[in-house]
């Protein structure tokens, strides 16, 4: 798998750039209306009468989930021009069900009951592939994959407990490692996994409690602490630098949803204003600014969108006031938000199934750098003065690096138009 940064000079040449460049100053006395907020049902697999939407890659372009079919549970891909795709099954198995999306698009992680439950990755080009399990154990499920797939994260059973897991692809191979356990836990799980595949992070059960963990390459496995009052906290997702952790943990009052960050800590987001008791976070923009789940009591479940400025709103309230049309739709959870912000996926109630649903809010094209639903210069200047800062938003590509590669995207996407 050859990193995005080197793929990248066989793309650009220095007429394009200055193409580019040239195009983009044009358009300083125009200004284009990003594509037109919306709500959007999956629809069903033939056969089907259900459908989850779970996960979304950076762009919101591809949705991975898993419904209903004549044949049983199916994986499956969404676009918006290629409708449902069932991803089938290893050979073996009866049916399959899919966690998550790679950042590009191009890879789409889950499990299938073959052999007790095996994880895998599934690729156009080769269709679903087995990544195994550590050795003894006697199944593995894959939940989180990075910007490209080639890292799945997720946890195996052994022997005495169950172990979180990294999966790398190399040329030999996929290789499965343990990323061990916090001091006096018995179990871990691997929830959710940064774009460059290097943090991760999960929860690990003790006696008496569980704790939500981040791992990385460097230091290895660290507690993220509890909610005041809690005996649990699950550490579901990450932003794209692995420096923001979504979840939900324990709280005298019910769960709640947090989010967490080294500076801050675990901060309680709240529940959705006259709703229910409970929250849980389980997806995060690319520069962790916005967070998503859902909120309630019991079955009784809304999806809703955080940020520090909106606080905690219940999306079947939300989405109307942006002018989407939400006859016949109950969105009962959202479970991943695109790395632009800009495009929430989930499942709720549609004339009384079950269906997922793809929400974009606006601001759906790329080079809407400042979301205000305009393109024009001002994004333009705001991309600028933001790659100038190093700020992570910068970060265009979502590769975990800010360099002139963020600069030449950006500049193609603006150019481009809507």
């Amino acid at each position: 798998m050859f990193p995005y940064s080197e793929l990248q000079p066989m793309k650009h040449t220095t007429i394009q750039i200055h193409r580019c460049v040239c195009v983009s100053l044009a358009l300083l006395g125009t200004a284009a209306s990003v594509h037109a907020q919306s709500l959007t049902g999956t629809g069903f697999l033939a056969g089907g009468a259900e459908s989850y939407a779970m996960s979304v890659s950076a762009d919101g372009s591809v949705v991975a989930g898993y419904g209903g079919s004549t044949s049983g549970d199916r994986a499956f891909k969404w676009t918006r021009s290629g409708g449902l795709q069932s991803l089938g099954i290893l050979s073996g198995g009866t049916y399959s069900s899919a966690s998550a999306v790679s950042g590009d698009g191009s890879s789409i992680v889950g499990a299938c009951n073959v052999s007790g439950g095996r994880a895998y990755r599934w690729r156009s080009a080769d269709g679903m592939v087995n990544l195994g399990t550590l050795p003894g154990a006697d199944y593995s499920l894959a939940i989180a994959t990075n910007s490209d797939g080639a890292v799945v994260v997720g946890h195996c059973r052994i022997s005495g407990g169950t172990r979180a897991v990294r999966s790398v692809s190399t040329r030999s191979g996929d290789v499965m490692t343990d990323l061990g356990l916090l001091p006096g836990s018995v179990s871990a799980y691997a929830l959710g996994v940064s774009s460059d595949g290097t943090v991760v992070s999960g929860a690990c059960v003790f006696a008496s409690e569980t704790r939500a963990f981040r791992w990385t390459q460097a230091s290895g496995m660290s507690s993220l602490g509890l909610l005041p009052g809690g005996a649990y906290s699950f550490g579901l997702a990450l932003n794209s630098d692995g420096s923001v952790i979504v979840g939900y943990g324990g709280t005298p009052g019910g769960d709640r949803a947090f989010r967490w960050t080294s500076a801050g800590g675990m901060v309680n987001l709240g529940t959705i204003p006259s709703f229910g008791t409970s929250s849980f976070a389980y997806s995060t923009s690319g520069d962790g600014t916005k967070v998503v789940g859902n909120g309630g009591t019991g079955d009784s479940q809304h999806a809703f969108l955080w940020t520090a400025s909106l606080g905690m709103v219940d999306l079947n309230l939300y989405l109307p006031t942006l002018g989407i049309d939400l006859t016949g739709w109950t969105l009962s959870y959202a479970r991943g938000i695109s790395a632009d912000g800009n495009t929430i996926v989930g499942y709720g109630y549609h004339n009384g199934r079950t269906e997922g649903w793809v929400a974009t809010l606006g601001g759906g094209c790329r080079g809407d750098f400042n979301g205000d639903t305009v393109l024009d210069f001002f994004d333009y200047l705001d991309f600028v003065d933001a790659f100038s800062a190093n700020q992570p938003d910068a970060d265009f590509n979502q590769d975990s690096v800010i360099d002139f590669f963020d600069y030449l995207d950006f500049v193609d996407a603006f150019s481009d138009g809507c």
